[in-house]
């Protein structure tokens, strides 16, 4: 079975302190682009992860796709997989690919599987992932607040062209949540949304 797992950009970012659980507030619109990394699904031997297109630089056990694999296996029982990955996103330029990849891993599983995942337990999942997994669920345009659980639908302008332009440094990027105190993207949303 084969899936398509969407990038996504962020249409303003507000990163505000850390809570309690050490995630921090955020406040942005996600809105997903037709960009994607492809997955591949097969049932196998044993459970196998491979690779193509752009290099990833972790180990395999380390890829989100099989965390979360491995947070799927730890709630029902499925056959052994292959699962082949072809990258096309690139990595840490905050498009979200590999959180993109670990939810279309996890819809991929339930379809294959006919697993009817309910919609609190793919959330759950979701979170245990990362704080952009909740909004792959549906990939649709959304408000999100909270560590990114907090989801609301939101209407964009149709027909508008977005580019995008990958330079620096993955590290520099993420490094937005590491600074104190909150630091402001075009957090107000009707501003950014006039400029268009």
């Amino acid at each position: 079975m084969i899936g398509f797992a969407p990038a996504k950009i962020n249409l303003g970012l507000s990163v505000f302190g850390k809570r309690a659980d050490g995630f921090h507030e955020l406040d942005s619109y996600l809105y997903s682009i037709p960009f994607y990394d492809i997955l591949e699904i097969q049932e196998a031997p044993q459970d196998l992860f491979t690779l193509s297109g752009l290099p990833i630089n972790t180990l395999p056990e380390n890829n989100l796709a099989i965390s979360a694999l491995n947070l799927l296996k730890a709630q029902v029982r499925i056959p052994p997989v292959h699962i082949h990955l072809h990258k096309q996103i690139p990595v840490q330029a905050g498009l979200g690919g590999g959180s993109s990849d670990a939810i279309s891993v996890l819809k991929l599983l339930n379809k294959f599987f006919k697993l009817n995942i309910n919609k609190t337990l793919m959330l759950e999942m979701a979170l245990k992932l990362g704080s952009d997994c909740p909004f792959f669920i549906t990939s649709a345009a959304s408000k999100i607040s909270g560590r990114g659980e907090i989801l609301e639908k939101a209407s964009l302008y149709k027909n508008r062209a977005i580019y995008a332009s990958l330079s620096g440094s993955g590290s520099a990027l993420f490094g937005i949540f590491e600074n104190e105190p909150a630091i402001e993207f075009k957090s107000d949303y009707l501003v950014w949304q006039q400029q268009l």
